[in-house]
C-alpha cells in the first residue's frame, strides 16, 4: 500500500471515530474479543458489535442476588472503575501536551488525532459515571462507596518520559500508550467480568470491555499507519518501543483464535 493510499484510510478511519460510525477496525476487534472472551449470549454479542459506545447494550433480566453477592460485585465494580480513573487521567495526561505533538505544524494528522483521543476520553468519563452510578445504586445495602481518583502523578507514572515527549516521534509513542493501555484494561475487564454475580452487570462491564477493545483496535492500527507515513520504525507495542517498559504489553497467539 502507498503512502498516499494509507494518508486516505487512516484520514477515514479517524473521521468515521469523529462522526460517531462503526469502523471496520473497530467492528474487528469486537469480533475478536467476542470470540475469545465469551461470556455472553449470541444475542447480547450481536447487540455489542453493533451498538454504539453507550452503556445500554443488550441489558438482560437481573439476577436476584444475596447482600453478599452485591457487595462482591460491588467491588469488582469498582475494579473496573479504578481503570477507568488511571485511563481518563493518561488520556488527559497525553491531551495536554499541547502542540508539542498536537500541532498542525507537527503533521497534518496529529489535530484529527486529537479529537480521536479526546473522544475516547469522552467514552471513558461516560464509563465511569455510569460505574459510579451502578456502585450507587446498591450503596444502602453493600455500604460500599465508589473508588476515589487519585490525586498526583500516580497514574502517569508508569510512563515517565510523557511529559516530555515531542514531534512525530512523541505522537507515535502517544499512540502506542494508549493502544498498550486499551488492550490490557479490556484484557483485565475480562478477569474482572468471571467475579460478578449479576447477570446484567456482567453484560453492561462485557460491553465495556468490548469498547476498551474496540479503541484497542483504532490506536494500534493509527500507530502503524502513523509510523509508515513519517518513515519511523515499530515493530509492534513493545517493552522497547514504549514509554514506559514497566508495564509488558498485550500480546496473544493466533493459535485457536477463529478467521
Amino acid at each position: 500500500m502507498s503512502k498516499k493510499e494509507t494518508l486516505y484510510n487512516l484520514q477515514s478511519l479517524v473521521d468515521q471515530v469523529q462522526e460517531g460510525k462503526e469502523t471496520s477496525v473497530e467492528a474487528e476487534s469486537r469480533r475478536v474479543w467476542l470470540q475469545n472472551f465469551g461470556l455472553i449470549t449470541a444475542s447480547a454479542a450481536v447487540a455489542w458489535a453493533c451498538g454504539s459506545s453507550n452503556n445500554d447494550k443488550a441489558v438482560a433480566a437481573s439476577t436476584i442476588l444475596t447482600p453478599a453477592q452485591m457487595i462482591a460485585d460491588a467491588n469488582s465494580y469498582n475494579a473496573a472503575l479504578a481503570l477507568e480513573h488511571e485511563a481518563i487521567a493518561i488520556y488527559s495526561a497525553a491531551a495536554s501536551l499541547g502542540d508539542a505533538i498536537w500541532a498542525s505544524s507537527v503533521s497534518a494528522l496529529a489535530p484529527s488525532l486529537l479529537a480521536v483521543a479526546k473522544e475516547f476520553l469522552g467514552h471513558h468519563i461516560a464509563h465511569r459515571d455510569a460505574i459510579v452510578a451502578r456502585i450507587n445504586t446498591n450503596k444502602a445495602t453493600t455500604a460500599v462507596t465508589p473508588v476515589e481518583t487519585i490525586a498526583g502523578t500516580t497514574y502517569t507514572d508508569h510512563y515517565p518520559g510523557i511529559a516530555t515527549l515531542s514531534g512525530t516521534t512523541g505522537l507515535l509513542a502517544v499512540l502506542q500508550v494508549a493502544a498498550e493501555r486499551e488492550m490490557n484494561a479490556a484484557n483485565a475487564y475480562h478477569g474482572i467480568l468471571a467475579s460478578f454475580n449479576d447477570r446484567d452487570a456482567i453484560q453492561f462491564m462485557g460491553g465495556t470491555s468490548a469498547d476498551e477493545a474496540a479503541h484497542y483496535g483504532v490506536l494500534n492500527a493509527a500507530a502503524f499507519a502513523f509510523a509508515f507515513l513519517t518513515s519511523q520504525t515499530t515493530a509492534g507495542i513493545t517493552a522497547a518501543n514504549m514509554v514506559s517498559g514497566s508495564r509488558p504489553p498485550f500480546t496473544y497467539s493466533k493459535t485457536g483464535v477463529r478467521a
